[in-house]
């Protein structure tokens, strides 16, 4: 299964629906606030790096 970093400034009705649907779709999502630090410490476990960039 291949898994998703889903990078975002803060959790709401937008970010958990797209995360519902990656899950649902049969995608490994991890979620992390907006960080560099996140992206280094996944970015090898990671088929892809989705960026929420909404009010940033």
């Amino acid at each position: 299964m291949a898994s998703i970093l889903f990078i975002r400034k803060e959790k709401n009705f937008m970010t958990s629906a797209i995360t519902g649907g990656l899950i649902k779709a049969g995608f490994n999502v991890l979620e992390e606030p907006v960080n560099v630090n996140s992206i280094q410490r996944y970015k090898e476990d990671c088929a892809l790096i989705l960026f929420y960039t909404d009010k940033i």
